[in-house]
């Protein structure tokens, strides 16, 4: 009859981890999160989801490699890998293989959440289970496990959300059954190092106790025995790190870099940070102590608080009483004295600081995660504690777990959606995407400049140009990496700039973007040897000895893009630098305001002009010297205008926004120089009234302005 009922609380405990992850997963980011068509929902400016989505898509159609986890196309030229971008090789391999067969279109990662939810749910109960807990309470326990904080909060790090590898290897190290414990012990510690390896380390920490207290305690092994398996688990991780091309790189990023900023904080039990709804966050010595969130929760933290007043006022303290209950908990304070860094922290006092040269501290510099294997140790032993207290009370016991289980609830379940995941379809930030798909299927390379620094021209703003290079396979010289090659990043970076100033010269099948202000330094070799376009406000450059550079400029020239030829791209406001002492004139016609720069904006604003607060399809005329406002008029529903003298030229400058009238006029003497384009016009007059450059820019979709010298004898 006791073996029916367990029975009963198991296959319930299975079920509940499925519908448990089924929720935790689409109330975090939407049902199409599991879809695997869906990939939008993680196509966030700036998060790491891209990271791990597009170094899935290359490495699924890129050519295969030795090893086999090698990545190119990524971050090209670089040879990576997948594991560095944390697309999870357990999936990514095998899903490679059968890649003929899947869609065009294919994302794992919300059905890895499942996975992950689920399996936490599951050891989580097993765990408690293991530690007596009774079944009944043990259900309600793994609840606690499979929505623990720490989990929740690492929901922008799927590969890291494999949780579950660190409870599974403590029910290993509690169960007593020799073959069964071992067994698991063995099989999870060997598929953790090809999910990730922060997570590989802390399995073979507590993959060694495993076998320590084999020996040790329960005399199941002897020590030739321990020290096969020990070297095979070895083995077998770094044949998989090889398999996986983690040894592809040399010179990479590593040097310490974020060690001590990214640890944990010895408030990090009680620090909710921003994941509780009823508490506000505590401060942190540095920002990057995210990576050691440990905050156990309100309910969790009130029933430590309880049982180490029961257990003291029985006269038993909260320390461990068995051999095998010391090791594991000499073992977790080990990791989390490791999170901590060289540098141990108190709130935002540093209080202990000592130097060293561990290569550990190099490797695993996001020391704060170690603190994971005490973290679940101590959520462990409070719930399986706590019911076989209240399991006394018989069903008054199990109401109050279940009161606390809703106190979990209230506190974690507010802050279950992530507000930065999409739920709708992705839509690429340039307004010309279908021409730059154009681009990249007629091209071999695309180099992005500056490479590899996660900008072209705004933060983040390479993830539109990174999509594009996805969904069309070329291969692009931008992607975040876990681990970078840095003397080959450094080298492409001379390399490319080295070609920018004429030296030097781009492959067949070679374009690069760039961002238009570099185009101030670039060499004359470099103007004559290709043609420069501007498309949404970035220059795409396409060297003459490109092999389709004539489809090219036709497909352009279809939609109306031209060659910039001799032309300077400026922001309005860097006009003054390049004509000092001449008249700068600005004229609007229709929309000058939607796409104007912050610092162009800030520039105007800070010099009391209009130009910085200017409405939507407004008008505006200004005269400008060595950026100060000479005279100026700006309107809303009717059309402004100005009439002067400059040296001996008479001028007339007239604008009509959208609502006012929609036209521009800029007049020296008797002749005409405005065209009538939607957006900023500008004419810039020497001292003596001289035309001697002309500019525009449409302002709406670009920040920039095209302006081109006109030669004085034209006048």
């Amino acid at each position: 009859m006791q073996s029916m009922r367990d029975h009963y609380w198991t296959y319930l405990a299975l079920g509940t981890s499925l519908v448990l992850a089924w929720f935790a997963v689409t109330l975090q980011f939407g049902v199409r999160a599991m879809d695997p068509g869906f990939p939008d929902w993680f196509m966030v400016q700036g998060a790491d989801w891209t990271q791990h989505y597009f170094g899935w898509v290359y490495f699924r159609f890129s050519p295969w490699h030795w090893p086999p986890g090698t990545l190119t196309g990524y971050a090209y030229p670089m040879f990576s890998s997948m594991g560095y971008t944390d697309v999870i090789p357990l999936v990514a391999l095998p899903l490679k293989a059968f890649s003929a067969w899947l869609p065009e279109t294919f994302q794992y990662i919300g059905w890895w959440l499942f996975l992950c939810f689920a399996l936490q749910t599951w050891f989580g109960y097993r765990l408690l289970r293991i530690l007596s807990a009774p079944a009944p309470f043990a259900w309600l326990g793994s609840i606690f496990l499979g929505l623990s904080p720490t989990l929740l909060f690492r929901d922008g790090h799927p590969a890291l959300c494999a949780h579950w590898v660190i409870t599974a290897l403590w029910c290993s190290y509690f169960n007593d059954q020799p073959g069964k414990s071992l067994r698991l012990a063995t099989i999870v510690t060997a598929i953790s190092a090809w999910i990730h390896p922060y997570l590989t380390a802390m399995a073979m920490a507590i993959y060694l106790i495993v076998v320590i207290k084999k020996v040790w305690i329960t005399r199941s092994l002897n020590y030739l025995q321990a020290a096969g398996l020990a070297i095979g688990v070895l083995a077998w991780t770094l044949l998989s790190f090889y398999l996986i091309g983690y040894f592809n790189l040399q010179g990479t990023q590593q040097g310490g870099l974020g060690v001590g900023e990214f640890s944990a904080n010895l408030n990090t039990w009680f620090n909710p940070h921003t994941e509780s709804a009823f508490w506000s966050g505590l401060p942190w010595a540095a920002p990057g102590q995210y990576e050691g969130y440990g905050y156990l929760g309100t309910s969790v933290l009130t029933m430590i608080a309880a049982l180490i007043i029961f257990r003291i006022s029985h006269q038993r303290g909260p320390w461990p009483t068995t051999r095998s209950a010391w090791l594991a908990l000499l073992a977790a304070t080990g990791m989390f004295v490791f999170a901590l860094s060289p540098k141990w922290t108190f709130f935002q006092r540093t209080f202990f600081h000592y130097e060293t040269q561990l290569s550990l501290f190099q490797t695993f510099r996001s020391t704060g995660r170690f603190i994971w294997p005490l973290y679940y140790l101590i959520m462990g032993w409070t719930l399986a504690n706590a019911s076989r207290w209240w399991s006394r009370y018989g069903w008054r016991g199990w109401a109050i777990l279940m009161v606390f289980l809703g106190i979990h609830l209230a506190e974690f379940g507010p802050k279950l959606p992530n507000p930065v995941a999409r739920r709708e379809r992705y839509v690429s930030p340039l307004p010309s995407v279908k021409i730059w798909d154009s681009v990249f299927l007629s091209s071999d390379h695309v180099w992005i400049y500056p490479p590899y620094n996660n900008r072209i021209r705004d933060e983040g703003d390479d993830m539109a140009f990174m999509e594009i290079g996805a969904r069309t396979h070329v291969p692009i010289s931008e992607g975040g990496l876990a681990r970078r090659d840095d003397r080959m990043a450094y080298a492409m970076m001379d390399t490319l700039t080295a070609r920018l100033h004429g030296i030097g010269r781009f492959e067949p099948g070679d374009v690069m973007i760039l961002s238009p202000e570099y185009l101030q330094n670039a060499g004359e070799a470099f103007r004559s040897q290709g043609f420069l376009y501007l498309i949404d406000g970035y220059l795409l450059y396409v060297p003459s000895r490109h092999p389709l550079s004539d489809q090219i400029r036709d497909l352009l020239a279809k939609n109306h893009i031209l060659p910039i030829d001799d032309g300077q791209i400026l922001l309005p406001e860097q006009l003054f630098q390049f004509y000092p002492g001449d008249y700068i004139l600005y004229a609007v016609k229709d929309e000058a305001s939607q796409a104007m720069a912050p610092q162009t904006r800030t520039f105007f604003t800070n010099h009391e002009s209009a130009l910085g607060k200017m409405p939507f399809q407004s008008s505006y005329v200004g005269i400008w010297r060595d950026s100060v406002v000479l005279s100026e008029q700006a309107g809303m529903e009717k059309p402004v205008h100005l009439d002067t003298l400059l040296g001996d030229q008479p001028v007339r400058l007239e604008s009509a926004g959208m609502p006012a009238g929609n036209y521009v006029h800029l007049q020296v003497g008797e002749r005409e120089w405005a065209t009538q384009d939607r957006g900023l016009h500008v004419l810039i007059l020497n001292p003596e009234g001289m035309v001697v450059a002309v500019g525009y820019g449409d302002l709406y979709l670009s920040r920039y302005l095209l302006v081109r010298a006109v030669p004085l004898e034209i006048e």
